[in-house]
């Protein structure tokens, strides 16, 4: 076998044997990743999915990177429409971020969001609890294997009260604490 599908310690003969896109998908999956729902609109009503391939292109202009598998109705719909919203999701939206991950289900997510005015500052649907939400409207969009890369330009942004942001480690989430955050609190 090839060094690049060996583990990094050969005491471990399972994971030794692995193909190297298996030892990468277990070693991203290790990796704390925050948590959002891209936002769209699909018939007139918000549509989500859950991500946590998300970050920050550039300050200035502001722009942002999110990673959608092609063949979801997110990614069509953005290519669409040429919008898209990110809503930073803290603890207390958990629920919303399990309903938007659902594979194979409609993600219609009227249930999860705040009532928005329709000359508000967001033209995307933005979810409640989300500690903050960024409107975009795609700069870019590039393929990269079976995944959509969007580049938004940031047009709004809201900050919404503060929450423990909601994180994915190890296939499950998690809200997350400040270190030495518990013993204060004692």
């Amino acid at each position: 076998m090839s060094a690049a599908g060996r583990s990094l310690h050969a005491v471990d003969a399972i994971v030794e044997d692995a193909r190297v896109d298996v030892l990468f998908r277990q070693a991203m999956g290790r990796l704390a990743s925050g948590v959002v729902i891209v936002t769209c609109y699909v018939d007139d009503r918000p549509w989500g999915i859950t991500a946590t391939a998300c970050c920050s292109i550039s300050v200035d202009p502001p722009l942002l990177l999110v990673s959608l598998k092609s063949s979801t109705v997110s990614a069509s719909a953005i290519q669409r429409t040429g919008r898209f919203g990110v809503s930073l999701l803290g603890a207390r939206a958990l629920d919303a971020a399990k309903f938007a991950s659902r594979p194979g289900q409609p993600k219609f997510i009227d249930d999860y969001c705040t009532p928005c005015e329709p000359e508000g500052a967001s033209a995307t649907p933005i979810v409640r609890h989300a500690a903050a939400h960024v409107d975009c409207a795609v700069n870019q969009a590039h393929p990269a294997a079976d995944h959509l890369l969007f580049i938004g330009e940031v047009h709004a942004v809201l900050l919404q009260s503060a929450d423990r942001p909601l994180v994915y480690c190890s296939q499950s989430y998690h809200g997350l604490d400040a270190l030495g955050e518990q013993e204060q609190r004692s």
